[in-house]
């Protein structure tokens, strides 16, 4: 399984403070403008991009497309082929498509 951590501490359930595992995380980079107030972000989540789907202790290219806001995102990889998650639970993260990330063991 996978830990969150964020600001560089292990993210904890607030009801028993056990760290926050998963199966499958999705990585969806999304683009991105400023609102008018110049401080919050408005992420585009509709359309397509590229992304990572992390499971088993392996990271994979993916592509994702999701047609509007009010349909479920689709997850492929990169021939077309639908990803398989594993069972359990999955996080789907988004992140700017010119963020940095960093993956480790």
């Amino acid at each position: 399984t996978y830990q969150r951590y964020k600001d560089g501490l292990l993210h904890l359930d607030e009801n028993n403070e056990k760290a926050l595992d998963v199966k499958n995380i999705i990585i969806r980079l999304i683009d991105y403008t400023y609102a008018p107030n110049g401080i919050h972000k408005q992420f585009y989540n509709t359309g397509s991009g590229k992304g990572y789907l992390i499971s088993n202790g392996r990271v994979k290219d993916i592509l994702w497309a999701q047609e509007s806001e009010n349909t479920s995102p689709k997850y492929t990889s990169l021939d077309g082929s639908p990803i398989k998650l594993n069972s359990g639970q999955t996080w789907i993260q988004w992140i700017e498509t010119y963020g940095n990330i960093t993956i480790s063991e």
